[in-house]
Parts: structure tokens; sequence; C-alpha cells
């Protein structure tokens, strides 16, 4: 997988990286640098990334292990800042399903939606959510399933949970996110109405 990309191959997507949540970016604390360099990629700054003009043809196994590799660079980009990487492997156009009964439940369509969404979790937490660990990465076609354990504080809550991301990946692109909680109750507590 080709994370580094030649200039002439560029296409460039986006504006600027302004956004609704700006004021989010000005209270985040240093180590949750990485979840709000994601929230401010997804919101609408897309660094350049290669065109790709066919779908990938590989053969299931090899299909399978790349999906592995593109989960784990989302995992590692989410938890380092890394927005070029970001920004290269996550869809325009992805379908966000966020879970619980709380102010940001339900499904979010396209970077426009998931962008302010995940700066208003960091806003929230006050900078402290986080992705502490991805254990286990398991993929069944285009489905790649992660055991992660996340964790911050909000709402004089804190909160230390193991969940499941689940993602979906086309043509080298995450399209569809599925977020799974173990205790679902305590996050919706935690993240408020």
């Amino acid at each position: 997988m080709m994370l580094c990309l030649k200039s002439d191959n560029y296409l460039l997507r986006g504006e600027n990286i302004m956004s609704s949540f700006s004021m989010a970016a000005a209270r985040a604390s240093r180590r949750s640098f990485g979840a709000l360099c994601l929230a401010v990629s997804l919101a609408g700054f897309y660094p350049p990334v290669r065109a790709q003009e066919k779908p990938s043809k590989q053969a299931p196994q090899e299909n399978t292990m790349v999906n592995i590799e593109i989960a784990k660079a989302y995992i590692k980009a989410a938890q380092t800042g890394d927005q070029a990487t970001l920004g290269s492997i996550i869809s325009p156009d992805v379908i966000w399903h966020q879970p619980g009964n709380n102010q940001f439940s339900g499904t979010h369509k396209g970077i426009a939606a998931v962008g302010p969404m995940l700066g208003k979790m960091m806003e929230v937490s006050r900078g402290t959510f986080t992705i502490n660990k991805a254990d286990h990465f398991m993929a069944n076609g285009d489905w790649v399933a992660i055991t992660i354990e996340f964790s911050g504080e909000a709402n004089g809550i804190k909160l230390r949970q193991p969940g499941v991301d689940l993602v979906r990946i086309e043509t080298g692109k995450i399209v569809e996110v599925r977020l799974f909680s173990s205790n679902q109750d305590e996050e919706d507590a935690f993240w408020g109405k």
C-alpha cells in the first residue's frame, strides 16, 4: 500500500481547513491532537490524494489483506493526527453510524456532516477523547472489524471501555463506519443529550 504519492498523480479536493468547530481546536489539549486532526481532516481539508482510475481487480485474499492494512493505517492516523493519511483513505461520501441515544447518535452522511460532529465531540470532551489501543483486525470481504479501547472525560464522567469499529472499504477508501460500545448507557451519559 502506497501512502506517499507522486505530485503528478495528485487530485486536490476541498478548499481549506476552516470549519464550524474552530473554537474546539483552540481548546483541545496536546494529547488529543491526533483526534482533533482527524476531525479537522474530515471536516473539509483533503490533502492531495492519488487519483484512482479503475476499481482494484485483486484476488479475494489479497483484497482482504489490503483492507486490513487500510484499517490499520486509519487507526494509526486517528491516534497520531496524520491528516494526509486520513484524507487519502476516508471517502468524502463516508457514511458514519454513531451508536446510542446521545447528542451525536445517528447516521451522518459525508465529510461535511462527520467532520463537525467529531469536532464537537472533541469540544465536549475538552480534547480528552482518544482511541487508546486497537488489538485485533479481522476482515470479511469489504468489512474490517477492529477491537479497540477508547477513553475520555466529559460531563463529570471518566470513560474507559472496549468497543468495536467496523469499517467498510471499497477501492481503497473507507466508505462506511459503524461503531459499537461495550456499555452504551455509560457512553450516552458521557456524551449527554
